[in-house]
């Protein structure tokens, strides 16, 4: 009988260096830190300025439709006479006040005058006229978003202390601001300037195929496909690689990209769930090395028909179905899977977890994740199966 290898690379524990005359062989050593040298967080300096002008806004009204102000800019009725706000270099609140309204200053405003934590400036435009021209410009861009004029677009938004909505684009050619006057919105609130590089998001990308570690060891694996657990982001991948509890990296192992909260090996599945932090890291459904996309279609491929394999160790291949309802059993651990597939194509160390799909007319559908090899097939759990165990659901 055939042994089935779980592609789960782990190197040995000694290992034989070869150093040149030229050359020896050392261990770096890890500087120590010192308690002066970590870093030390700033104290906020502006406590009164912020007393103040959370008192100011607090006698904002809410908006009509009942929202409240924990959602932000949106949930409030600003005033007409209100410009904006702001803490100076002096650590004091610089209230912006609408120039129409210099003679008919709201008492909540007058009462402020004489307050040396707080200064009066007058200014061209309202908070409200600002942050609607803040709304036109994100409505275009949800609506074109594949538009050139969208496409030139940055960053935006509004910077109170010169009373003006700032817009970042690519290029500030007078033809492309004239574009993005005549499509999205014309003011003279707005100020136009470029950037030389666009926006970047600082997060980690999980590519399906790609490789990560398990902690700071040697062991490592593929990622299969992104999907959610009652709510929490994260990624699909072999169950015999890490466990409940461990962590998943990159970087050999320097970077951290989320933590196992579910490992199942038995019955018929051999699946882990790796739960993401929601901001640093981002699982994509874009397969590692490939321009297809994973659609959020589960597929069941039926014997004879091709599948697509993608693993950090292979980087890639392709096979037909040559076995269906396939039970395999792990020598080192007796465990007994059920229900895989067989796939004639060869796989490698270090490939379990990775993602196997189908390209459907032109739809890319996840039909598995990689188990392991016995000689030149490749083994893999059904998707179907790892979604209904874990309570798993794909997007």
């Amino acid at each position: 009988m055939k042994k089935l290898y779980l592609l789960c690379l782990i190197l040995g524990t000694f290992l034989f260096f070869s150093c040149s005359d030229e050359e020896d062989f050392y261990e770096p050593t890890s500087p120590k830190v010192q308690k002066e040298n970590l870093f030390k967080g700033k104290e906020l300096t502006s406590g009164d300025a912020a007393k103040i002008f959370r008192s100011i806004v607090e006698s904002f009204p809410y908006n009509a439709d009942g929202e409240t102000r924990s959602v932000g800019i949106k949930a409030i009725t600003y005033p007409d006479y209100y410009g904006g706000a702001y803490v100076d270099d002096k650590n004091r609140l610089v209230v912006l006040i609408n120039e129409s309204y210099r003679t008919q200053l709201p008492n909540m405003i007058k009462s402020l005058e004489g307050d040396s934590n707080v200064r009066i400036i007058y200014c061209d435009y309202s908070f409200t006229t600002l942050r609607d021209i803040v709304e036109e410009i994100s409505a275009f861009n949800r609506n074109n978003k594949d538009s050139e004029v969208a496409k030139n677009i940055s960053v935006y938004g509004i910077d109170p202390s010169n009373n003006r909505v700032f817009v970042r684009v690519k290029n500030n050619s007078n033809d492309e601001i004239e574009k993005f006057k005549k499509n999205i919105v014309d003011s003279p609130a707005i100020v136009f300037s470029k950037i030389e590089d666009g926006f970047h998001d600082v997060s980690l990308t999980v590519y399906p195929g790609s490789q990560y570690y398990v902690g700071t060891t040697t062991t490592w694996g593929s990622f299969g496909y992104r999907a959610t657990w009652f709510g929490y982001q994260g990624f699909v991948t072999a169950g015999h690689v890490i466990s409940v509890g461990e962590r998943a990296t990159t970087n050999n192992g320097t970077t951290e990209l989320g933590y196992c909260a579910l490992s199942e090996v038995g019955g018929n599945v051999d699946a882990a769930f790796i739960q993401c932090p929601v901001l640093e890291v981002n699982p994509s459904n874009q397969v590692y090395l490939s321009s297809d996309v994973l659609s959020d279609e589960v597929y069941n491929p039926i014997f004879g028909e091709t599948v697509n394999l993608m693993g950090a160790a292979t980087y890639g291949n392709t096979g037909y179905i040559s076995g269906i309802f396939i039970s395999v059993r792990d020598e080192n651990t007796g465990i007994v899977v059920d229900d895989c597939i067989e796939v004639n194509c060869s796989s490698d160390h270090g490939d379990s977890g990775g993602i196997v799909y189908v390209k459907d007319g032109g739809i890319c559908k996840t039909v598995g994740i990689i188990k392991g090899i016995a000689g030149d097939k490749t083994y893999c759990v059904l998707a179907e199966n790892i979604n209904f165990q874990l309570a798993l659901s794909m997007y």
